[in-house]
């Protein structure tokens, strides 16, 4: 780095190549000798020189560290992502289990309507049934009367006495009521559904999971630091990131979740 050349406030023409080390000031030669006689005056080359020796580790901790600094930002970024990825799978496990409790209860729900359109379908067959017993003897009652008549209309009286015994039983069909006809309604099935109660339902789904919370030691500095020589004119890539202890800390808990 190119340096400009300061010249003296009192010799206009000279150059300030000297530190007074007891004034702590810049000055020129002809001012060392003079106005700074007996002080303890130093070129100004060698004092630069003495500084640099002294900053020169100051600046290697400074920049050893700002690396430091980068490898530790790195290794935090990574730690972020590993612990977003975990968070992420254990709500999708949360979301996947929630929805299987929906989809058992959904089940349940069409279990049940089968049920209950089972016991239906029982009734209407057998109110039908009773139904169709019922028009049955209605419609042989019909016939009998029509029979009966025809009878009548169509034989004369000598004729009905040597046939009375017949169109005396058909009178007594007729007018007799099976024993099997159901006049009255044949019992039927009912059916009620009785829910949980509103504090059940609250009490399962309190009980629905629990989540394992357990600690784990996360360090954002290198386990190796490395020594780098800032001197050397060749580039370094950033140190390797050791996270393989976190990483398999990470995936048994990912194992664990998922089972």
């Amino acid at each position: 780095m190119k340096m400009c050349t300061q010249f003296c406030s009192k010799h206009h023409n000279s150059a300030l190549e000297a530190v007074c080390t007891t004034c702590n000031a810049l000055c020129c030669l002809v001012c060392a000798i003079t106005d700074h006689k007996g002080h303890s005056v130093k070129e100004i080359g060698d004092t630069m020189n003495n500084i640099h020796e002294k900053m020169r580790p100051i600046m290697k901790k400074v920049e050893q560290n700002t690396y430091n600094i980068k490898q530790n930002l790195k290794i935090g970024e990574d730690v972020d992502k590993e612990m977003n990825i975990m968070f992420q799978r254990c709500k999708r496990n949360l979301n996947i289990s929630f929805m299987g409790v929906v989809r058992g209860s959904r089940d349940r729900q069409n279990e049940l309507f089968a049920d209950v359109d089972k016991v239906l379908n029982e009734n209407v067959k057998l109110l039908e049934q009773q139904v169709h017993d019922i028009e049955d003897e209605i419609n042989f009652t019909i016939r009998g009367s029509e029979m009966i008549t025809d009878i009548f209309e169509e034989y004369s009286p000598a004729q009905m006495a040597g046939i009375g015994g017949l169109v005396q039983k058909l009178i007594d069909e007729i007018q007799t009521i099976p024993e099997d006809l159901p006049i009255e309604p044949l019992p039927t099935k009912r059916v009620t559904f009785e829910s949980k109660a509103e504090k059940q339902f609250y009490a399962a789904g309190k009980n629905f999971g629990n989540l394992k919370i357990s600690e784990i030691k996360m360090s954002l500095m290198p386990k190796d630091p490395k020594e780098i020589d800032f001197e050397s004119d060749e580039e370094e890539d950033l140190l390797p990131i050791d996270n393989s202890e976190l990483t398999k800390i990470v995936k048994e808990q990912m194992a664990a979740v998922a089972t």
